[in-house]
């Protein structure tokens, strides 16, 4: 019934957006001015926060769009050149369709950030949803567009990937180590300065859903508490972060990863194999084991949950199910670990002994 409940609410909201997007006229002037008119006081309410606007409360609707004006055009200046390939290219389109695009998905969520931020609008036009970047706007990316932005929208992407992929393998980073270990992979004239770096990180924490900002560093999205996670990693002062190659954080980086080691794959085929799941069944099984670890589940909460998955036919397949997970665990670069798998410290820590001993 819960799940049931939790769709229909998700259906429900999706339904309202797509109605409030829809009674939204594609005003015959394209100007910031236009564009703001369309919109509720709510919306012009989430926009002036957004903006960092203060004590807006008191103000009418016009003096409200009066001081979102300036500011949009203003924060605009400072946005785009922390702007993602991704959405360089969704400028350019609207730009080369004589400024209004009327085929963008009616379902991308991620449109709504931008048109929170002044930076796109969308109004209806004989029943299609029309995207455009209002006229001053437009006129900022004009001056902005160049062989160069093009280059730095790539930098910014590749900027917020590398984040991403080490937020994979650590959980959680505070800003300034974060923005350390992604220059560490750059090139000395790729790196920015902290300024940029964090209005990239800021940008990439609204526009992907991989990564969560908080006030005080950013964080893997299934991390269930930074602080927590924060704390544990201060408690291994002298443990340093593994290291990880440029590819391995790369490719960590991608949307939707998983890292499918030999001992995720043997514990998915178990299951398909034992308990008759498919495999995206199997996969999602193992993926709540790895979420469970990655934020300090103990062995006993993992056997709870095994037990929901329903009961093996024989003996020999529970202890066969045990040292798969065990070595699931064994294998897994968990968080609090600082990216270093348990196995991997714990040959370390006979290393180090037969160190001492020599």
């Amino acid at each position: 019934m819960e799940k049931t409940a939790g769709l229909e609410g998700i259906l429900a909201g999706e339904k309202e957006r797509r109605e409030r997007l829809y009674r939204r006229a594609l005003p015959e002037k394209r100007t910031l001015k236009e564009a703001l008119g369309c919109l509720s006081r709510e919306e012009l309410d989430d926009m002036a926060y957004n903006l960092c606007l203060e004590e807006t409360d008191g103000l009418t609707l016009p003096e409200l769009v009066d001081l979102l004006l300036p500011a949009a055009v203003q924060f605009a200046e400072r946005w785009l050149p922390s702007a993602f390939e991704e959405q360089y290219q969704a400028f350019r389109h609207i730009r080369e369709k004589d400024g209004l695009a009327d085929d963008f998905r009616d379902d991308d969520e991620r449109l709504d950030y931008l048109c929170g931020l002044g930076i796109v609008a969308v109004g209806a036009d004989e029943g299609k949803l029309c995207w455009y970047m209002p006229e001053e706007i437009a006129a900022v990316f004009k001056k902005l567009d160049s062989a160069a932005y093009e280059d730095a929208a790539r930098l910014n992407t590749e900027i917020m990937r590398l984040a991403t992929g080490l937020l994979f393998y650590y959980g959680f980073l505070d800003y300034d180590k974060l923005f350390a270990m992604v220059n560490a992979y750059l090139e000395e004239g790729q790196r920015l300065d902290f300024a940029a770096f964090m209005g990239v990180m800021l940008n990439g924490s609204c526009w992907h859903k991989e990564v969560v900002g908080t006030e005080r560093g950013m964080c893997y999205h299934t991390l269930m508490s930074a602080p927590w996670l924060e704390r544990e990693q201060q408690e291994k002062e002298s443990l340093p972060f593994a290291e990880l190659s440029y590819s391995k954080v790369y490719d960590a980086g991608e949307e939707g990863y998983i890292e499918a080691t030999l001992a995720y794959k043997k514990l998915a085929q178990f299951f398909m194999k034992k308990l008759d799941m498919e495999v995206l069944q199997a996969a999602e099984a193992v993926g709540k084991i790895l979420l469970l670890f990655q934020n300090g589940g103990s062995m006993k909460d993992v056997a709870a949950f095994l037990e929901t998955l329903g009961k093996l036919a024989t003996e020999e397949d529970e202890e066969e199910l045990t040292k798969l997970v065990i070595e699931l665990h064994a294998t897994t670069r968990l968080w609090r670990l600082k990216g270093h798998t348990p196995r991997e410290l714990k040959e370390k820590g006979r290393e180090i002994a037969r160190r001492m001993q020599g």
